[in-house]
C-alpha cells in the first residue's frame, strides 16, 4: 500500500497529489505537513471538498497543523 508524505513546498502538495492520484489503492494514507498554510489551501479544499474520495482530519500540533488523509474512492 502507498503512503504518502508531503512537507515542504506546500503550494506544491496539489499537484503533486493529482500526480500520484492515479496510483492510490483505497486506504492510501497521506499525511501532509504544513497544512494550515495558506499556500496548503488548494490541498485541504481538495482532500476536504464534500465529495472528496478523502476522508481527511486536520491535527493541531506544537508545530502547526498537519492534515492526515485516507483515500477512499
Amino acid at each position: 500500500m502507498l503512503r504518502l508524505f508531503l512537507e515542504g513546498w506546500s503550494n506544491r502538495y496539489l499537484p503533486l497529489l493529482e500526480l500520484l492520484e492515479p496510483r492510490f489503492q483505497p486506504g492510501c494514507l497521506v499525511r501532509t505537513d504544513n497544512a494550515g498554510f495558506a499556500s496548503a489551501r488548494s490541498f485541504r479544499q481538495h482532500a476536504g471538498a464534500p465529495g472528496s474520495p478523502y476522508l481527511t482530519t486536520r491535527l493541531k500540533t506544537d508545530k502547526g497543523i498537519m492534515a492526515g488523509s485516507c483515500y477512499l474512492p
